[in-house]
C-alpha cells in the first residue's frame, strides 16, 4: 500500500488548492464559461472555477477545474484535475490521459487512462472505466465497469456487482477494508491482496521513543548553533516578533502552510517553471521539518532573557528541554498531531515573517 499512500499524498496537496481566477492561454474569460455546446475547441490548457460548471467543448490540453458541481461531457486531450462536491463525467466525455479528482460524489460514466480519486462515493458504471490503473481512497466504492490493469482501493465498502452488472478488474486488486468480502467469480483476473483496515492506535516502543528524543536533541542543537553563531541578529528578531506580533506571525504561518503548496503544484504542472516549483516544494518541506527546532531556539532565548540568564549554555539547555517536550507531546495520539500542527504553523510563520515582513525600527538621531 506504500505506492497508494504516495499517490494520495500528492492528491492531498491538490485538495488544498483554492483559486479565484479563471483563465486559459490565448483565450478570454468569456470564452471559458463553457455552458453552451460549441464546435470550437479550446486549444490550450483550461483553468476554470465557479459554482455549477459544465465543460462541453473539447480541450486540447490539460483541464483544471474547481467548483461545487462539475459536469464534463467532452474530450480532454491531456490530464483532467477536478476538486468539487459533485462530479459527473458523462458518456459523451473522454479523457486521453489521467483523471485526478477530489470530491464528495463521483459518477464515472467515461473512459480514461488512469483514475486517481479521493472521495466519499464513487460509481464506475457499466461499459466504462479506465484502460490502465485505478487508485481510490474513499468510503463507498462501486466498480460496475472495467479496470484494464491493477486497482488499489482503500475504503469502507467495495462492490463489484450491481443489480444488472458485474465489474471486472483485469489485473490485480489490492484493497483495504474493515473486513474482507467476496467478489463475483471471474470479476478479478489477477491476484487479490487484502489488507485489513486497523483503526487502533499502536503506541511506539521504548527504542522508537529513544531514537526520537536523540533526533530531537541533535536537530535542535544544530539549528540552535546555526542561529546563535551565524544568525544571531535573526534569532533576536524572531524572538521579538513572536512576543510582539504573535497573531500576525500565526496567520502568516497558516497562510504559508496553504499557499506555498498551491504555488508549488501550479508551477510543477506548468511547462515553464517546473524546476522552480520542485525547489519551492523542497524548501517548504525543509521549513516544516526544522520549524519546531527554530521555535525551540526562539523560546529558549525568550525564557533565558526573562530569567536574566544570558549565558550560552543556559540558553542552549533550555532550548534542548523545549525540543524534548515538543517531541514528547507529539507522541500523544490525536492531541499530538494538533499541537504539532500548531507548532509547525508558528515556526513557519516566524521564518516567513522575518524573511519578508519584518521591518527594522527606524533610528532617530538627535544632535
Amino acid at each position: 500500500m506504500k505506492k497508494l499512500k504516495n499517490v494520495f499524498l500528492t492528491i492531498f496537496l491538490i485538495v488544498i488548492c483554492i483559486s479565484g481566477v479563471v483563465y486559459a492561454d490565448n483565450t478570454t474569460s468569456s470564452d471559458l464559461q463553457v455552458t453552451e455546446k460549441n464546435s470550437k475547441s479550446i486549444n490550450s490548457d483550461l483553468y476554470l472555477t465557479g459554482d455549477s460548471l459544465e465543460v462541453n467543448q473539447n480541450v486540447e490540453g490539460n483541464a483544471f477545474i474547481i467548483g461545487k458541481e462539475v459536469t464534463v461531457s467532452s474530450k480532454i486531450d491531456g490530464n483532467l484535475m477536478i476538486m468539487a462536491n459533485k462530479v459527473h463525467l458523462t458518456e459523451n466525455s473522454y479523457v486521453d490521459a489521467s483523471i485526478f479528482i477530489v470530491a464528495n460524489d463521483i459518477e464515472f460514466d467515461t473512459l480514461s487512462s488512469h483514475l486517481y480519486a479521493v472521495c466519499n462515493n464513487l460509481t464506475i458504471s457499466t461499459n466504462h472505466g479506465v484502460y490502465k490503473d485505478l487508485y481510490v481512497l474513499g468510503n463507498n466504492i462501486n466498480i460496475y465497469g472495467e479496470v484494464g490493469r491493477d486497482a488499489y482501493v482503500y475504503a469502507e465498502n467495495l462492490s463489484l456487482s450491481g443489480s444488472n452488472s458485474v465489474g471486472k478488474i483485469k489485473g490485480n486488486l489490492t484493497y483495504s477494508l474493515p473486513q474482507n468480502v467476496d467478489f463475483p467469480q471471474g470479476s478479478i483476473v489477477g491476484e487479490k491482496n487484502f489488507v485489513k483496515k486497523v483503526n487502533t492506535y499502536v503506541a511506539p516502543n521504548f527504542i522508537d521513543i529513544l531514537f526520537q528524543f536523540i533526533n530531537a536533541i541533535f536537530a535542535a542543537s544544530l539549528i540552535y548553533l546555526i542561529l546563535k553563531f551565524f544568525m544571531a541578529k535573526g534569532l533576536q528578531k524572531a524572538s521579538s516578533c513572536l512576543a510582539h506580533s504573535f497573531w500576525k506571525v500565526f496567520f502568516i504561518g497558516l497562510a504559508s502552510l496553504i499557499l506555498i503548496p498551491i504555488i508549488s503544484i501550479l508551477l510543477i504542472i506548468s511547462n515553464v517553471a517546473s524546476l522552480i516549483g520542485l525547489i519551492l516544494l523542497a524548501i517548504y518541506v525543509l521549513m516544516l521539518v526544522i520549524s519546531p527546532y527554530i521555535l525551540s531556539s526562539i523560546l529558549g532565548r525568550r525564557i533565558a532573557n526573562n530569567i536574566k540568564q544570558n549565558k550560552v549554555l543556559v540558553e542552549y539547555l533550555i532550548t534542548i528541554a523545549i525540543a524534548l517536550i515538543l517531541s514528547a507531546v507529539s507522541i500523544i495520539p490525536y492531541i499530538g498531531f494538533i499541537i504539532g500542527l500548531f507548532i509547525s504553523i508558528l515556526g513557519l510563520g516566524v521564518i516567513i515573517y522575518n524573511l519578508f515582513f519584518h521591518k527594522e525600527p527606524k533610528k532617530s538621531y538627535h544632535e
